[in-house]
């Protein structure tokens, strides 16, 4: 029978490979420096994104894949930017500056 794996309960990726994935939005205002917390979970595939706390925890090592768009009401000259972190390091961010129409958009 051989011995465990590596990784959870004997994770072997010859045998099994977990399925991870989440697509979330804002359905919210939200204003000032803070973590975003999705609150319209549409798909948390291995349930490692969590809306309370607005963190997604990689559980095993590989290539993730990140992408998102934001969306703000603008007309009065103001700008907003939101970064993506990975343990606590800004490694992506969506900036739209100084938004004179209606609204405005970016992505990273």
């Amino acid at each position: 029978q051989g011995l465990p794996g590596p990784g959870p309960s004997g994770y072997s990726p010859a045998i099994y490979t977990p399925k991870i994935a989440f697509y979330a939005g804002l359905r919210k205002q939200h204003e000032g420096n803070e973590i975003l917390k999705f609150d319209d979970v549409v798909t948390n595939v291995g349930n490692y994104y969590e809306p309370s706390t607005g963190k997604f925890t990689c559980p095993l090592p590989g290539i993730y894949f990140f992408t998102y768009h934001v969306l703000m009401r603008g007309g009065d000259g103001t700008s907003m930017w939101a970064d993506l972190r990975k343990n606590g390091l800004v490694r992506a961010s969506a900036i739209a500056q100084d938004a004179d129409q209606n609204y405005d958009y970016a992505s990273n």
